[in-house]
């Protein structure tokens, strides 16, 4: 076949459209072509492969212009405000135009046979009315024009003005209650012309105010029950029993909502509560059960018991459903049924036999009767397990790995038996309520296990899943502080996808979905330092069982809050400190130093003399060596008179003998000795040194 395409100039030049398609035994065909366009022309040859390259267009061919044939299609009339109306259509593409400066000829009245019409010449494809009544019809015509002449006589389309919200509020609101949880609603519809507007529908707002039981928050959203069309009852369901509600009833138009009736209250009485919220089974040891379990989230009502059935079972192979089955060889005991009072939460069971397993069945009751059904199954116990595995092969009833987390399972305590058979120990801890198994070879790896637990802590448990005996054991959580690694082993068939699902302490609860894979492992990112979760894992066609969880807590991490000690104004103040002193010692140490030496005789002549000192007047100096200098006010005698130093008794005591010599202005010339003590002149009186001074003036 052969497709001819054409291209115009004036609206979408450079783009190619199909105009007919020919078969290929033609090469050449008349075209029927609109008028006032300059068209252009290619061919491409098609087969069943696909499409050739298109030929080489031909030259420009221009069409005579003419007047429209066709008026806009689409033509619709809106309010966008309360006092405006706006007109729009779907404006001629190139082909239909005819001819030059295509325009259109926008022409509405209000809907009334004595109006007049108003038009308005416009080259786009809208126009909008102003100053319009609120809400009323208007009759709208749109034609087509060119410069050859206008199109035939257009349809009239209906439009409205903007619409404004409503005036009047539903009146006679009346409540009658059906049961706990609905209602029936009756009103008395509001005025056509209060509407303002299309009518669009009545809506009923309520909110749960209070409960009627003491203490118990609610939440006091509102919500609404909408009620299309001019109508005047309806139902509201979906309540909660024996709580307070606050209803108000509008009506609804094109803008919005109008104003809201008179507030209505209404309780609802009571009903059957839903299910408690967790039931836990523990087996200390081997005689007794202990249950546990927490009051309805909604009780609906005042509490006046528990209904607590159970039925032992046995199953083979064991870690089956306790469903009676011919095929599996289920076999359920009869059920015993306990009442219980309102305010217990615990039950212990004395245990028939060591094998059984036991079906628990819990329900609230209200006056008006039992709530919603909570059940759990005890777990498989571990000597049952013991007992078949032998008779099984490993890839269906794999052991269980021994649990390396002391902060995970605190009760677990292995016991090693000196036969070569282990010895296995049943124990539930308080956290995962599953049945973990304890053999010799915790011995060997407890020491090597404690400081990874330290650094990582690690979980595991075992759980049945499925009734033909597949199941998931050794579930595997080694945490850091933000991330864990979870590793299990299983016996599904392959290819089967799994869901590792886990919540916090603080009630988060996340899915991760695994694909089948060889290791069967995840790793869980952005987790909260510190914090304990919940995890389950079990198929994805599954659902997980309240007891077949593990608990694992991440490590601590160091956070903005710990204090740097480098960074505390007091660390660094007594650093400043203990430098500073140093420095001080540095600088005693260093001027003690300086002053230890003598100083040169002439060095202390040259000096300047102090004008109060008494020996200058006589031009005598005093170069007694500071050692021997006494100290003032020291060396006094019993009566109070201050003992004078030898030195300055008399010039005869020094030189070596007989009267001193002065010069001729009186100053000293004698020998310079340093006097000793009398008791060491007595014992070495050959001791004097020569004077300096005396040295000196002899030279010269």
């Amino acid at each position: 076949d052969y497709i001819v395409q054409f291209e115009e100039d004036r609206i979408q030049p450079g783009v190619w459209h199909n105009h007919s398609r020919y078969p290929g035994s033609v090469n050449s065909a008349v075209l029927s072509l609109s008028p006032y366009v300059n068209y252009q022309f290619r061919v491409i040859a098609v087969n069943d492969v696909g499409s050739s390259v298109p030929s080489l267009p031909s030259e420009r061919y221009q069409t005579n212009g003419a007047r429209p044939e066709i008026n806009p299609t689409g033509v619709q009339g809106a309010g966008t405000q309360k006092n405006n109306m706006e007109i729009t259509w779907t404006p001629l593409n190139a082909t239909q135009a005819y001819g030059p400066n295509l325009r259109y000829i926008v022409r509405w009245r209000r809907r009334d046979p004595r109006g007049s019409w108003y038009n308005k010449t416009v080259r786009g494809a809208r126009h909008v009315v102003w100053n319009t009544p609120i809400y009323v019809p208007y009759e709208i015509k749109v034609q087509a024009e060119n410069d050859f002449g206008r199109a035939p006589e257009p349809d009239t389309y209906i439009g409205y003005s903007g619409e404004d919200y409503p005036k009047a509020a539903p009146t006679d609101v009346r409540i009658r209650v059906l049961n706990s949880t609905a209602i029936a609603l009756t009103w008395t519809r509001v005025h056509l012309d209060t509407i303002q507007g299309q009518l669009k529908e009545y809506r009923a707002y309520f909110w749960r105010d209070s409960s009627l039981l003491k203490n118990l928050w609610v939440s006091r959203k509102r919500q609404f029950v909408s009620f299309p069309g001019d109508r005047n009852r309806g139902t509201v369901s979906r309540l909660f029993p024996y709580s307070n509600y606050k209803l108000e009833m509008v009506v609804t138009n094109g803008r919005g909502d109008g104003p809201r009736s008179e507030t209505k209250e209404f309780p609802t009485p009571e009903g059957v509560p839903s299910s408690p919220r967790y039931l836990r089974i523990r087996q200390p040891n081997l005689e007794i059960i202990n249950l546990e379990w927490d009051h309805p989230e909604h009780p609906n009502g005042i509490i006046t018991g528990y209904t607590l059935r159970y039925q032992p079972c046995t199953s083979s192979p064991p870690g089956l459903p306790c469903l009676p089955s011919a095929v599996n060889g289920t076999r359920v005991g009869r059920t015993v049924v306990e009442h219980l009072s309102p305010n217990q939460t615990r039950f212990t069971l004395q245990r028939s036999d060591p094998i059984s397993r036991y079906r628990f069945m819990l329900r609230a009751r209200t006056q008006v009767g039992e709530g919603e059904l909570l059940v759990e199954e005890s777990p498989a116990l571990l000597d049952e397990v013991e007992e078949t595995s032998p008779e099984t092969s490993p890839e269906t009833t794999p052991e269980t790995s021994p649990t390396i987390s002391p902060t995970i399972s605190p009760t677990i305590s292995p016991t090693i038996s000196p036969t070569t058979s282990p010895t296995t120990t049943p124990t539930t801890t308080d956290t995962t309520t599953t049945t973990t198994t304890t053999t010799t070879a915790a011995a060997s790896t407890a020491a090597s296990t404690s400081a990874a637990a330290e650094r990582a802590p690690a979980a595991t448990t075992r759980h049945e899943l499925a009734a033909n005996g597949s199941s998931i054991w050794d579930i595997r959580a080694m945490a850091n502080s933000n991330w864990a690694n979870i590793t299990w082993s299983h016996n599904f068939s392959a290819g089967t996808d799994f869901v590792v699902k886990y919540i916090t302490s603080n009630k988060t609860e996340r899915s991760i979905p695994v694909k089948a894979q060889g290791p069967s492992s995840v790793q869980l990112a952005d987790l909260t330092p510190g914090m304990m979760y919940k995890l389950w894992v079990f198929p994805i066609w599954s659902h997980p069982s309240e007891h077949s969880y593990i608990t694992f807590t991440t490590s601590s991490a160091y956070t903005k809050n710990q204090v740097d000690i480098a960074t505390q104004g007091w660390f660094i103040g007594l650093m400043c400190a203990i430098a500073l002193l140093v420095l001080i010692l540095l600088i005693v140490c260093f001027i003690k130093r300086s002053r230890g030496g003598k100083y040169p005789v002439r060095d202390n002549k040259d000096e300047h003399l102090n004008p109060e000192d008494k020996n200058v007047e006589d031009g005598s100096f005093d170069y007694s060596d500071e050692d021997n200098k006494p100290l003032p006010n020291s060396q006094t005698s019993l009566d109070g008179t201050i003992k004078q130093q030898e030195s300055d008794d008399s010039l005869v005591d020094y030189g070596e003998g007989g009267e001193g010599q002065f010069n001729e202005d009186g100053s000293f010339i004698g020998q310079y000795t340093v006097k000793k003590d009398k008791e060491e002149t007595e014992g070495n009186e050959s001791s004097e040194a020569t004077s300096p001074v005396n040295a000196i003036y002899s030279l010269a």
